[in-house]
C-alpha cells in the first residue's frame, strides 16, 4: 500500500526535475530558447501530467480506500464521507484559489512554477510516509481492540469437552439441555460437575433437568451416597457396619447371580477398595452385565487405583465403555501417564485407541504430559499429530524455540497440501460428473485453512489469528486486504513469502506462479488429478476425497481401469473397496471378475452382493445404497448440513441398511437401546405396542438427540411401501461422536438453531 501511494510522487519528482533542468538549459519559450530544443521541456511536463492522470485513478484512489478499513466501524462511514466530501471539496477550492493567485503575478513563469512544484512533491512524499505510519499504528490499535471482542466470542472448538462446555454455558435453554444430554453419554465426569453448577440455574427448565439427574445419579453429597449404600446392604443398618464388611461377604456379593448384588458390590468398592479387595473391582470391571460394568467403571474413576488403569486402557476400544474409561483415566492424572505412554507404543495398537490416548494425555495438566505430546509431533499418522495440536491448542499453549521450528515445518507441509488441493480444484472442470469430487476438495481446502489457523495460533496470539481468520472468511476484497495487513503485523518474516500469497484473494494460477519456488507442482489434466488423488497418501487426501475420485471415474468415458483404481479393490477400507468394485464392474466386467478372484472369499461375497442390484446411472434413485451413496444421502439431510464428508464417512461405517417390502415389519428388541433410524427410501410408520408413534418420510431421522423432548419409545417399524432404513446403534453413534468434535458441534448447531435452507451445490 505504501509503495502504491509513493509511485506518483516519485515519478512526478523525476519528470518535474527533468523538466526544470531542460527548461533551465534549453529554455522554456521562444524568447529564451531555440524552437527545436524547448520541445523537450514541454514533453517532460506533458509526461508528468499523463502519469498523474492515469496512475491517480489506477493506484491512488483504490489504495487510499484501504486506509479506511482499520478505522472503528462506528465512525468509519462518517470519516470516509467527510474526507471524500468536505475535505476533498475544500482541497479543490484551495487549489483553484492558488492557481488564480499565481496567474495574478507576473513573477511566476512556467519554469518557476515547475521549480515551485518540486518541494510540494517532496512534501507529498513525506506526508504519504507519515500517513502510512499512522495507518500502521491505527491497524495495531485496531488489532488490540478487536482482539478483546474476539476473545469474548472465541470458542475453543478443538476438543469434544470444550464444545460441550460452550453449550452448557449458553443462554438458550435448548442448547444447555442438549449439551447436557451429550455430556451425560460422552463426558461422565464433566456431566456431574456441570449438573451441580446448573442445579441453581435461573432457568426453571434447566434447573429441573439438573436436579432430576442429580437425584437419579445420587451425586448430591458423599454422606447421602454412603447412607444409600448402607440401606441397600442387607443386615447393615449403620455406616460403621458398612465400612467393616468382610472381604468374603464382598466377594460373595460380587459373585452373586443377581444383578442388584453385583451393583451393590461395585458401589461398596468406592469405600472398601484396598490391596486385598482390588481384585474384586477388576472382576466387576469385566462383568458381562453392562449396568454392573458401568457402575464398576464409575467406582474405578473415583478410587483412582493404578491396578485398574490397564483394564481401562483396554476398554478404550469398546464403543459402549470407552467414554467412562477415558473419563476415569483423565481423572487419574499424572500418575497414569506412564501407563498411557506404554499403551500408545504397544505393538499393533488400534488407531482409535491411540487417538483416545492422545486426547487423555492432553487433558492431564503438567509439564510431563506436554513433553509426551511433543515427542510425538513428527508421528507418521497425521491424525495423531492433529489430535496433539488440538490438545495443545485446548490449553492455549505457545510454542517457542525448537518447538516453534517443529510447528513451522508442519505449517510448510500444510501450505503445500493446501496449494495442491487448490490447484486440483482449479484443474477439475465445473461439470456434473465432478460435482462430488469438487465438493470434497472444497471441504478439504477449508479443513486445510482451519489447520493453518490452528498452527498459527500455537505460534502467535490466538485472538489475533482468529481475527485474521474471520476477515479472510468474509471473502470481500476489503476484508481480505485487512486480514493480510493484520497478518503482516505479527507473522515472522520467513513465513510471509509463502503464507500471504496463499491466503490472498488472487486466482489459483497466480498463487501457483508465486509459490512455485517453494511448493513446485506441475499442471495436470482431470484424469491425472484423479489418479494422483487415488495414489496419494491418506495424510494428504482423506478417504472421502479419495472415494469421490473413484466415484467420478465411473462417469468419465475415456477413463481406463488404471492400476491406481485396481489397488483400491484390495484396500481394507470397505467404503473405498466397495465403490471401486462398483466402478470397475460397470467399466469392465471381465476385469472385475479377474480381480475379485484374487480377493478373500469374504470380501468377494461382500462386493458381489453390494453391486448386484445397484444401477450405475440411477444414483440414489434405484433404491439400493452403496456406502458412498449412504453418505451422499446423509449429507443432504438438514441435521447433517455442513458436516464434513470425512466425518460422515466414519458414521456411515456404523450403518446397517435394512430393506423392507410393502407392509413388512421390523421389530426392535426392548432389551437394546433405541437405535438411530434414518429413512432413506420409501415411507414407514414407527409403532409402539400397536399404537402409531410417528410417520417417517425420506430424510426423516428418529432417535436420541433428534427429537424434541424425550425420545418416544418404539418397538416396531412398518413399511408402507418398499422402504430402506439406515439403522445406527446408539452405542456406535456416540462412539463416533466422541471421536469427532466437529460432528457434535455440527449436530448441536443444526438441531438447536432455526432450520436453514439446504445449501446450493
Amino acid at each position: 500500500m505504501r509503495v502504491s501511494l509513493l509511485i506518483n510522487p516519485i515519478i512526478l519528482l523525476i519528470f518535474t526535475g527533468a523538466a526544470f533542468a531542460l527548461g533551465s538549459y534549453f529554455g522554456y519559450d521562444l524568447t529564451t530558447g531555440e524552437k527545436g530544443t524547448i520541445t523537450f521541456f514541454f514533453i517532460a511536463v506533458a509526461m508528468s501530467k499523463l502519469f498523474i492522470n492515469s496512475l491517480r485513478e489506477a493506484l491512488d484512489n483504490p489504495t487510499f480506500k484501504f486506509y479506511y478499513v482499520p478505522i472503528d466501524r462506528s465512525i468509519s462511514i462518517d470519516a470516509q464521507t467527510k474526507i471524500e466530501g468536505t475535505v476533498t471539496a475544500f482541497a479543490s477550492l484551495l487549489a483553484g484559489g492558488i492557481i488564480v493567485l499565481i496567474n495574478s503575478f507576473d513573477i511566476f513563469t512556467v519554469l518557476s512554477i515547475t521549480a515551485f512544484t518540486i518541494p510540494i512533491l517532496v512534501l507529498w512524499y513525506w506526508i504519504t510516509n507519515r500517513m502510512h505510519k499512522g495507518y500502521r499504528e491505527t491497524l495495531q490499535s485496531s488489532l488490540v481492540k478487536n482482539k478483546l471482542t474476539v476473545k469474548k466470542n472465541l470458542v475453543k472448538e478443538y476438543t469434544l469437552d470444550s464444545v460441550l462446555e460452550k453449550e452448557v454455558r449458553s443462554t438458550a435453554e435448548d442448547k444447555i439441555i442438549y449439551g447436557l444430554k451429550l455430556m451425560e453419554k460422552l463426558e461422565p465426569a464433566l456431566f456431574e460437575t456441570s449438573l451441580l453448577q446448573l442445579a441453581e440455574s435461573s432457568s426453571k427448565k434447566v434447573s429441573q433437568f439438573a436436579r432430576k439427574k442429580i437425584e437419579e445419579l445420587g451425586i448430591l453429597t458423599a454422606e447421602n451416597e454412603i447412607k444409600g449404600l448402607a440401606t441397600q446392604a442387607a443386615g447393615m443398618a449403620e455406616d460403621s457396619d458398612l465400612l467393616s464388611i468382610p472381604v468374603e461377604k464382598l466377594m460373595k456379593l460380587s459373585k452373586s447371580v443377581k444383578q442388584t448384588d453385583r451393583l451393590l458390590a461395585a458401589k461398596l468398592m468406592r469405600k472398601l477398595t484396598n490391596q486385598k479387595t482390588i481384585f474384586i473391582l477388576l472382576e466387576l470391571m469385566r462383568d458381562a452385565d453392562p449396568k454392573v460394568r458401568t457402575e464398576a467403571l464409575l467406582t474405578a474413576r473415583k478410587v483412582k487405583r493404578p491396578e485398574t488403569w490397564n483394564v481401562l486402557v483396554e476398554l478404550l476400544a469398546s464403543p459402549r465403555y470407552a467414554h467412562q474409561a477415558a473419563s476415569a483415566l483423565k481423572e487419574a492424572g499424572p500418575p497414569a501417564l506412564a501407563v498411557l505412554e506404554t499403551a500408545f507404543h504397544k505393538s499393533g495398537q488400534n488407531d482409535l485407541v491411540m487417538l483416545k490416548l492422545i486426547q487423555i494425555i492432553g487433558h492431564i495438566p503438567g509439564q510431563e504430559s506436554l513433553q509426551l505430546l511433543w515427542k510425538k509431533i513428527d508421528y507418521p499418522d497425521k491424525r495423531i499429530v492433529k489430535q496433539i495440536l488440538y490438545s495443545l491448542r485446548y490449553i492455549n499453549y505457545r510454542a517457542s524455540g525448537r518447538e516453534a521450528l517443529a510447528v513451522k515445518e508442519l505449517l510448510d507441509a500444510e501450505m503445500s497440501k493446501t496449494l495442491w488441493n487448490l490447484a486440483a480444484l482449479h484443474e477439475l472442470p465445473d461439470e456434473p460428473i465432478y460435482k462430488y469430487l469438487r465438493e470434497a476438495l472444497r471441504e478439504e481446502v477449508r479443513d486445510n485453512f482451519d489447520h493453518l489457523s490452528l498452527l498459527l495460533s500455537l505460534l502467535y496470539d490466538p485472538e489475533s489469528v482468529q481475527l485474521v481468520k474471520e476477515n479472510l472468511e468474509l471473502g470481500t476484497p476489503d476484508s481480505v486486504q485487512y486480514a493480510l495487513e493484520l497478518l503482516d503485523l505479527f507473522v515472522d518474516q520467513d513465513l510471509k513469502p509463502t503464507l500471504i500469497p496463499l491466503l490472498d484473494d488472487s486466482p489459483t494460477p497466480k498463487k501457483l506462479e508465486q509459490l512455485q519456488t517453494y511448493f513446485p507442482r506441475e499442471s495436470y489434466t482431470p484424469i491425472q488429478v484423479i489418479n494422483y488423488i487415488l495414489n496419494r497418501d491418506f495424510n494428504y487426501n482423506n478417504r472421502w476425497t479419495k472415494v469421490c475420485a473413484v466415484h467420478a471415474c465411473a462417469y468419465i468415458p475415456n477413463f481406463r481401469v488404471s492400476r491406481g483404481l485396481i489397488s483400491q479393490m484390495f484396500n481394507s477400507d470397505k467404503l473405498l473397496q466397495e465403490t471401486t468394485a462398483w466402478v470397475i464392474y460397470n467399466k469392465d466386467k471381465t476385469a472385475y471378475q479377474s480381480i475379485s478372484e484374487r480377493l478373500p472369499y469374504k470380501d468377494k461375497k461382500f462386493l458381489d452382493s453390494s453391486i448386484e442390484n445397484n444401477q450405475l446411472l440411477d444414483g440414489l434413485d434405484d433404491g439400493f445404497f452403496l456406502y458412498i451413496e449412504m453418505i451422499m444421502l446423509i449429507k443432504s439431510i438438514p441435521v447433517f448440513y455442513h458436516i464434513l464428508g470425512k466425518v460422515l464417512s466414519d458414521l456411515a461405517d456404523k450403518i446397517q441398511p435394512i430393506t423392507l417390502k410393502a407392509n413388512e415389519k421390523f421389530n426392535i428388541p426392548q432389551s437394546e437401546e433405541m437405535p438411530i433410524l434414518i429413512l432413506a427410501h420409501g415411507n414407514a410408520q414407527l409403532i409402539n405396542d400397536g399404537q402409531l408413534v410417528m410417520n417417517m418420510n425420506p430424510g426423516d431421522v428418529y432417535g436420541d438427540l433428534f427429537q424434541e423432548g424425550p425420545t418416544p419409545v418404539i418397538n416396531q417399524v412398518q413399511a408402507l411401501e418398499r422402504t430402506v432404513l439406515f439403522k445406527i446403534s446408539l452405542v456406535d453413534f456416540y462412539f463416533v461422536l466422541a471421536n469427532h468434535h466437529e460432528l457434535a458441534q455440527g449436530l448441536i448447531h443444526n438441531i438447536t438453531e432455526q432450520p436453514e435452507k439446504q445449501p446450493a451445490t
